[in-house]
């Protein structure tokens, strides 16, 4: 296990922290994303959480129409249990790293490339990965119920062109 007194002697800040991760393979989202802690950092240091290395991505996960995050997180949150209870033991370790990734992603945000990845290393048969595939935002239904209904019974829309 290394300690931060260690790694204090190698890294000087965020930002140093960042960059020793990416060059050992770690694949990160952007730097400036809420989601990159320091606390999130130590995790993938110290393999306390799953995160995807160099290798488990290929650029085949470009979407040219991603889904919003939060339909990104809750399709990642799908992947996560289903990989948990039909695919690992239930004390096979990499469920405590996936469930602890899922964690942070439900506090905090990241960006929509570094999503797209992590579902892709969780489910690469995610609807979102077919060629036919393009979000399109759904349509608000107008209810008539929600529509306010003026009253003329003053007569104040009475021969009006």
């Amino acid at each position: 296990m290394v300690a931060r007194q260690d790694i204090a002697l190698a890294v000087r800040d965020h930002r140093t922290f960042y960059e020793a991760l990416v060059s050992n393979g770690f694949i990160l989202p952007t730097r400036s994303s809420n989601i990159v802690t320091l606390e999130f950092m130590f995790d993938l240091l110290h393999d306390c959480m799953w995160c995807p290395k160099r290798g488990d991505v290929i650029d085949a996960t470009i979407v040219s129409r991603p889904p919003p995050r939060r339909l990104l997180v809750k399709n990642i949150k799908d992947g996560i249990e289903d990989l948990c209870t039909n695919h690992f033991a239930e004390s096979d370790p990499k469920i405590d790293k996936l469930m602890s990734l899922l964690n942070k992603l439900e506090k905090r945000d990241a960006d929509h490339k570094w999503l797209v990845q992590v579902l892709y290393c969780v489910n690469k048969d995610d609807p979102i990965f077919f060629k036919s595939y393009a979000y399109r935002k759904p349509k608000k239904s107008t209810d008539i119920n929600t529509i306010p209904i003026i009253s003329n019974h003053m007569g104040f829309f009475d021969n009006l062109p």
